[in-house]
């Protein structure tokens, strides 16, 4: 501190000698006064002034230290009040240097260390690429050297420096079998062809051959995998095959049965391999022209191979050789044949339509029964019959009505006959959907609800 005073006393005093702002006695600030009074009413220095007679020379003044603290240092020029007092330097501009500043560089306890937050990237020393900063075990930096491709920072344990190491699942810590089950080790399989099967307890197991397939249902009964499947009879008839577990098919031809070829298609569609069926006597029929011309055999067809109701009497002639007549026909002579009669015991008996032109209807035991008609279409007729004593009730068909006795009953109403042995109802359709009775025994019938 004492050296720094002395060094600025010297500064001061040479800024003073060298003809810059300094301090003046008392003496000469008289001198000055006296000075001001030799000048010209133009302003031109006196004589005395110019030839330098009150001043030969400058009178040298003594600069003393003034008062001195811990934070300021004085001048003065007569030993008496400071003069000057220099300011404390700061860290923005220059000063005198404070006695805690001094206290400070010398104990250095304001700069111990780096402020916090002050090395940037650019401050730092140079490294390798990839390398992380750690700490070894004496607890000095160090550089954890850069690992290889899918290697992960592994961790050493306490005491040591963490390396770049190949993951390894079975050293993690902390996971059962099943935490990760989309891996499966290598090890897990022992055999050739082996499959990885739950077995329903909640693991896996790996299974081959008979084994395999029965777990999955497969060809139970089978030795190995060469087993073949073997089709139904139906289905090797109709032209599928099985080999080697293969299913094939072949091509049908007039021998045996397949699917049919493109040409076979184009043929069926432009029917130039089968015109028609081949000439020749095929039973029943003769065929002839190239399969153009069907002769059908005399007294070929049977009364079984009529269809029901598609012959009735006009489809046969006078000669008994089926025909159609169309019109009104009459007859001089005798018309021979019979009645179509039908008996039947069932509880509901839906008479035939054939039977409503002129045939009969005949309740077959005791029992009473209901007889359904036809719809009623003019020129009908049909006898109603109690053969064994039941009574009958003559149901009309949907809508249509029933006149009895000159009454007409009710659309869709039945009559019922009297249940003795013998009652007949006679009935003749003249209009449609309409029956008459025209004629009955004298029992008499009477409608179901009068």
């Amino acid at each position: 501190m004492k050296r720094i005073r002395f060094l600025l006393i010297l500064f001061l005093i040479f800024v003073y000698n060298s003809g810059h702002a300094g301090f003046l006695s008392s003496t000469n600030n008289a001198s000055v006064a006296l000075n001001t009074t030799h000048r010209t009413s133009d302003g031109k220095d006196h004589s005395d002034v110019v030839t330098n007679n009150a001043k030969v020379s400058n009178v040298s003044t003594a600069l003393s230290v003034g008062t001195v603290d811990t934070t300021n240092v004085s001048i003065t020029s007569d030993g008496g009040a400071d003069d000057v007092t220099l300011p404390a330097a700061t860290n923005a501009a220059a000063g005198v240097a404070t006695a805690a500043q001094i206290t400070a560089v010398e104990a250095n306890t304001a700069k111990t260390s780096l402020e916090d937050n002050s090395v940037t990237l650019a401050r730092m020393a140079p490294g390798t690429a990839g390398n992380l900063i750690t700490f070894d075990a004496s607890g000095d930096p160090a550089a954890v050297a850069t690992g290889t491709a899918i290697q992960v920072l592994t961790s050493n344990g306490a005491g040591a420096a963490p390396t770049f190491q190949s993951p390894d699942h079975g050293n993690l810590g902390g996971l059962s079998d099943d935490d990760h089950p989309q891996y499966v080790k290598d090890s897990e399989f022992t055999q050739d062809s082996g499959i990885l099967v739950g077995t329903g307890a909640g693991t896996f197991a790996e299974e081959t051959g008979a084994t395999l397939r029965t777990s999955i249902g497969v060809d139970v009964a089978g030795t190995d995998n060469s087993t073949d499947v073997t089709l139904a009879a139906s289905a090797t008839t109709g032209g599928l095959s099985l080999s080697t577990q293969e299913i094939g098919f072949r091509a049908a031809t007039n021998a045996q049965t397949g699917y049919a070829t493109a040409a076979q298609i184009t043929a069926v569609e432009a029917n130039t391999a089968k015109v028609g069926v081949t000439d020749g006597d095929k039973g029943s029929i003769t065929v002839s022209a190239t399969g153009a011309t069907w002769t059908l055999d005399d007294d070929a067809v049977t009364t079984a191979k009529i269809l029901t109701d598609a012959v009735t009497m006009d489809s046969v002639d006078a000669d008994g050789d089926f025909t159609t007549l169309t019109g009104n026909w009459y007859t001089t002579g005798e018309l021979n044949g019979k009645l179509d009669v039908n008996v039947d015991t069932t509880a509901t008996y839906a008479i035939p339509t054939q039977s409503h032109y002129g045939g009969v209807a005949v309740n077959g035991d005791a029992d009473v029964i209901e007889m359904d008609l036809a719809a009623a279409v003019v020129g009908m007729s049909i006898m109603i019959v109690d053969g064994f004593g039941g009574a009958i009730t003559l149901d009309p068909n949907g809508t249509d009505t029933i006149v009895l006795d000159g009454t007409t009953a009710a659309a869709g109403e039945a009559i019922i006959s009297s249940g003795a042995k013998g009652d007949f109802a006679s009935l003749v359709c003249v209009v449609a959907n309409e029956w008459i009775v025209i004629g009955h025994d004298a029992n008499g019938w009477t409608e179901a609800t009068p």
